[in-house]
């Protein structure tokens, strides 16, 4: 069985001020916590609607707000964490085994989130006493 889940944490990417703007870079195999196998993007969210509500058994995921502004409440076993994603240069790393909601989009708000395994639908948890029974179960071991 997997070890207890790591908390999220934040992330900064390299950054290099230019007279023409701001280049932000992230070498998948030098800056980046792991290899993104996948990438998706979450945009033109409705005022006051959630996103996510679903954690990953095995897959981590690497949140972006490139445009604009979102909140992320991440559960690590009992323990809620909220990060306010507002600069392109700082992700969100979250490891597997983490329960996350997006939710106060600014208007906007372009969320790009890098993936370390292809979409699997039998990898997401979501429905939460079920994460709850998971996460207790690593912590157990």
């Amino acid at each position: 069985m997997a070890d207890a889940p790591v908390p999220p944490s934040l992330h900064r990417l390299r950054s290099f001020p230019l007279d023409d703007g701001l280049l932000t870079v992230g070498e998948f195999a030098d800056d980046l916590p792991f290899e993104p196998r996948r990438v998706f993007f979450v945009s033109q969210v409705p005022h006051g609607v959630t996103r996510a509500g679903h954690a990953h058994r095995q897959g981590a995921e690497l949140l972006l707000a490139v445009a604009g502004q979102c909140t992320v409440e991440a559960y690590t076993d009992d323990d809620l964490s909220l990060y306010r994603l507002d600069d392109p240069a700082t992700a969100l790393h979250v490891p597997p085994g983490n329960w996350i909601t997006c939710l106060d989009f600014s208007p906007g708000a372009v969320l790009v989130v890098l993936s370390s395994i292809a979409y699997d639908p039998g990898d997401q948890i979501e429905d939460f006493e079920e994460y709850r029974a998971f996460a207790a179960s690593l912590a157990n071991v």
